[in-house]
C-alpha cells in the first residue's frame, strides 16, 4: 500500500485505501451508504440545507463547506467538509497520515482551504442555528480525540455532528446508534 493522499481522505497514491479507514460488515456499509446518500439525497439536502449562491464571500457561523477533494471525483458527492467558526476559520476532520487511526481535528483559514482544496460550494442549515451552542461545540471537538475511518467517522459525520445533525448520517439508512464506538463522536453540548 502506499502513502496516504494529500486530502487525508483515507486514499493511497494508487487510489486504495490504506489503515482502518477500510472497514467492511454491516456498520461499514450502513456509514458508507450514509456519506453516500448525504451527497446524492436531493431531498436530504434540501430538507436541512440551502445553497448560499455568495456564502464564500459572506459566510455565517454554521454553514458547512464543500471542498473536492485531491482524488477528483465527479462532482461533489464526494467532497470534503468543514464548518465555518467565524472569524475566518473553518473546523474539519482529516484523517492522519500514516497508520493512525486517530482523525485530526483542526481550523484552518477559510483562505488557506480555498487555495489548498480549491473552490468550495456553501449551505446554509435551513432555520439557523444557535451560534453560542455551535462554539461550544466547536470548543469541545477541538479538545477531542477522533478515530478517523472513512466510512463510518469522516468529516461529513464530524460536520454534521457540530451542527446537530449528528443523527442524520445514520439516519439515512438507520444502522449507527449514539455511543456506538464505530461511531463518529458527537461534540456535546453543556
Amino acid at each position: 500500500m502506499g502513502q496516504q493522499g494529500p486530502g487525508g481522505d483515507g486514499r493511497d497514491q494508487e487510489g486504495g485505501t490504506s489503515g482502518p479507514e477500510s472497514q467492511t460488515g454491516p456498520q461499514g456499509v450502513a456509514g458508507s451508504a450514509s456519506t453516500v446518500a448525504f451527497f446524492l439525497c436531493e431531498g436530504l439536502l434540501g430538507q436541512h440545507f440551502h445553497v448560499v449562491p455568495n456564502g464564500v464571500a459572506e459566510p455565517q457561523p454554521g454553514d458547512l463547506f464543500l471542498f473536492p477533494l485531491a482524488s477528483g471525483g465527479p462532482g461533489w458527492w464526494g467532497a470534503h467538509a468543514g464548518i465555518y467558526c467565524g472569524d475566518g476559520e473553518i473546523i474539519h476532520l482529516e484523517g492522519s497520515l500514516g497508520t493512525s487511526p486517530l482523525g485530526i481535528v483542526a481550523k484552518h483559514s477559510k483562505s488557506h482551504l480555498l487555495r489548498t482544496r480549491g473552490p468550495a460550494k456553501v449551505l446554509r442549515r435551513k432555520g439557523g442555528l444557535d451560534v453560542a451552542t455551535l462554539q461550544q461545540r466547536i470548543r469541545v471537538a477541538m479538545d477531542q480525540v477522533v478515530e478517523y475511518d472513512a466510512i463510518t467517522c469522516n468529516c461529513v459525520h464530524f460536520a454534521l455532528a457540530l451542527l446537530g445533525l449528528g443523527q442524520l448520517a445514520g439516519a439515512t439508512v438507520g444502522a449507527t446508534t449514539p455511543g456506538d464506538p464505530d461511531t463518529c463522536p458527537s461534540p456535546a453540548s453543556s
